[in-house]
Parts: C-alpha cells; structure tokens; sequence
C-alpha cells in the first residue's frame, strides 16, 4: 500500500511539474506569434506615422485611414494574444511546486497585462484616425502625443516586469520588445 501512495504521489507530481512546462511552451508559442504581428504592427507604423504625415493631418486622414484600420486589427490580435499568454502564465503561477518557477511565470504574466494596457491605448491612438470629431493637427498631434508618452511609461513597467522575471531565473534580461 505504501508503495502506491508513493507512486501515485510520484505521478501527482510529474503530473504538474509536466503540466506547469506545457502552460510555459504555450505561452512562449503564442509570444512567438504575437512578436511576428507586433513586427508587422511595427513596420507600418513607422513607415505610416511619421511626424510629416502626422503634420499633414486632417487632410491626409482618408490616406491614414486604410493603415490605422490595419493597425487597430494588428493590435485586437495582440490584445488577445497578450491575455492568453498571460493566462498560461497565471496558471503555471498556481500549480508551480517551485517558487522560483512561480515567481517567474507571476512576474511574467503582469509583464504580458503591461503589454495589454500599452496595445490599448495603441488602439486609442489608432482610433484618434478615425475620429471625425478632430478637425485639426494641433488636437489630433496633442493627443498622440500623449498616448505616445502614456505608452512609453507603461512600456518601461513591462520591461521592468520582464526583466525581473528572467533575473529570477537566472537569465540575462535581453528581451527586446519591439513597440
């Protein structure tokens, strides 16, 4: 009798130290697919957003529009990639037997909302576009503009979160992410 409880014990174990590396691998799978549409997202952006065409607003919004319509489908499957993550995360988090592994993949997760709440207001930004009620380049540069330096705060938390997590598992914090 013992030595089944043992086994089972055994195999209770392998179980969730299996079952927190296959949350892991899932979460990594769907960052890999978020990092080829956040290049994507990136490469538009830059190409499209650029200060003089910013400048040229509200008299280039019919050629801005195709793009910012893109951008705000690019940056939808971001959002829904960067919560799935999260939640592979979340619950590697919970069953993790490892504090280490635990801390990790917390940590991790809170970077993966930081990326959340910097698509959405991307989206916001992207929206500004769309928005008839701006008539102007002044208001419409004024509030990019804060976006932009809202996104850049929000990146800095994330960055902070991500490099913590790899630092608690003892990796050089090297991740870049391309916003």
């Amino acid at each position: 009798m013992l030595v089944i409880v043992i086994s089972s014990s055994c195999g209770f174990i392998a179980f969730y130290d299996r079952r927190v590396s296959e949350l892991a691998r899932e979460g990594n799978k769907l960052l890999e697919k978020d990092a080829a549409i956040s290049r994507e997202w990136r490469d538009e952006f830059i190409t499209v957003f650029t200060p003089e065409n910013r400048a040229r607003f509200p008299s280039n919004r019919d050629d801005l529009r195709p793009h910012a319509e893109n951008l705000i489908r690019l940056l939808e499957q971001r959002v829904a990639l960067n919560n799935e993550a999260a939640a592979k995360f979340d619950q590697a988090a919970e069953i993790s037997r490892l504090e280490k592994e635990k801390k990790f993949a917390s940590l991790m997760a809170g970077s993966l909302r930081k990326d959340v709440e910097i698509n959405l207001l991307l989206l916001d930004q992207m929206r500004l576009v769309l928005d008839e009620e701006i008539k102007d380049q002044i208001a419409f540069n004024s509030a990019f503009m804060t976006i932009t330096d809202n996104v850049g705060l929000k990146l800095k938390e994330s960055r902070d979160l991500s490099s913590a997590a790899r630092e608690c598992m003892g990796r050089k914090a090297t991740l870049s992410i391309p916003y």
